[in-house]
């Protein structure tokens, strides 16, 4: 009884906004400078955060919360 109350559940997610949440995340750690640590080329990574930083940090979040709608079927 419990296991089919347990799959209506998880039918109503939409696993498509996990990979876009997944995504997002990592968007969003690279635009804030915490990863990657230590980059193999850094003069590369500082021309990236100099010409999309500032927008990465706007659009990662809200990435992640449309991920968030998405998962949960509102989107």
């Amino acid at each position: 009884m419990q296991t089919s109350r347990r799959n209506k559940t998880m039918s109503h997610l939409h696993p498509g906004g996990l990979i876009l949440i997944c995504c997002s995340i990592y968007l969003t750690l690279m635009a804030y400078r915490i990863i990657p640590t230590h980059p193999k080329d850094p003069e590369k990574m500082e021309l990236w955060h100099r010409k999309f930083g500032k927008l990465m940090k706007i659009i990662g979040p809200l990435l992640i919360l449309n991920g968030l709608l998405e998962l949960f079927g509102v989107l």
